[in-house]
């Protein structure tokens, strides 16, 4: 291994792509750096191309459409699609549209998802910790079935009272 802690000062000499190092005492352990530049090439080469291809990525069913609360386009929000088998996807909201293809996305598998949708007002409220604003209803989950190859998929989120404990009765 090319390292060079033996003492307690070291110092490090880089001639012509060799290492010399040097301890407190003389020693003095030499490598070249020819075995590290391949290797840092290659590392960097793998790092800007990437492991894979999209072409392998099984999220490439891309989806579109519209969110509405109360008949009103959501102003801002975020929406998962979470299928039974494989990785999920997502969009942004933004002025009642989404798409997953759009920058920020991510498409999703076909087959039945979960769908998950959150939605703001869009103002946001610094003071309190609110940068998308307040939200404009509960997290909304409903489920669909995307078919394979994407497609448009419109939402109008329904939101159901709470059960809550019912009055009167008494024991």
């Amino acid at each position: 291994m090319p390292f060079c802690f033996s003492g307690d000062r070291v110092i490090v000499l880089l001639v012509d792509l060799t290492v010399y190092c040097f301890d407190n005492w003389g020693f003095a352990r030499m490598f070249s750096l020819n075995g590290m530049v391949q290797v840092a090439s290659v590392c960097a080469v793998v790092s800007i191309l990437g492991c894979g291809s999209a072409v392998n990525d099984p999220r490439s069913n891309h989806v579109q459409g519209s969110v509405s609360f109360k008949g009103a386009p959501v102003a801002f929000g975020d929406i998962r699609f979470i299928p039974e088998n494989g990785p999920a996807g997502y969009a942004q909201i933004r002025d009642g549209k989404y798409d997953t293809a759009a920058l920020g996305g991510k498409g999703t598998v076909g087959g039945k998802q979960t769908v998950v949708i959150n939605g703001f007002d869009g103002v946001a409220k610094p003071a309190e910790e609110l940068p998308n604003g307040a939200p404009l209803f509960p997290e909304y989950r409903t489920d669909v079935e995307i078919a394979s190859g994407g497609g448009s998929e419109d939402f109008e989120v329904v939101v159901q009272k709470p059960q809550g404990m019912q009055r009167g009765g008494g024991v």
